[in-house]
């Protein structure tokens, strides 16, 4: 585009001022039809679409339905499994006890007269007894006497449930 000449006087320069607004509303009225061509082309390619669209919401629909009735039934059946375990578990429980029942009694020591040992592992000790096959352990800080106490009264308290 070649310069602009200066204007001459002050209508030539109003005229040019003109001209120049003139052209820039006519560039914006062509981006607008610009646009709005661009949407109404958007707007019928979406109208197309939509019977498809609405196609596949009622598909999806159709297996959320199944779906949740697939649910129902396996949770139906996980509930009659966990049932049936509970009532089989039960049922052993009152067997294990008429063998409990059969089975001597376990006797177990005065805590005074208990074997502990105890060891030093870093910063902590630890002391353990087994008694009657069961294990009764603590690990802590402090000292060889009280974690050796500490066994003592766990042991107590486990043998006194």
């Amino acid at each position: 585009m070649p310069p602009k000449e200066k204007p001459k006087s002050k209508l030539d320069e109003q005229i040019r001022e003109l001209e120049e607004e003139l052209e820039m509303a006519t560039d914006r009225q062509d981006e607008i039809l610009d646009e709005r061509t661009e949407l109404e082309e958007e707007k019928q390619e979406l109208i197309a679409r939509l019977p498809k669209i609405n196609e596949e919401l009622e598909k999806s629909e159709s297996e959320a339905e199944a779906i949740e009735e697939q649910i129902e039934d396996l949770t139906e059946y996980l509930d009659k499994l966990r049932q049936q375990k509970a009532d089989e578990e039960s049922k052993e429980a009152g067997d294990q006890k008429t063998d409990d029942e059969k089975q001597p009694e376990v006797v177990w020591p005065d805590a005074n007269d208990i074997h502990i040992e105890a060891e030093k592992v870093g910063k902590y000790w630890r002391a353990k007894a087994t008694i009657n096959g069961k294990v009764f352990e603590v690990e802590q800080p402090g000292t060889k006497k009280q974690a050796i106490a500490d066994v003592r009264s766990l042991y107590k308290s486990e043998i006194n449930e």
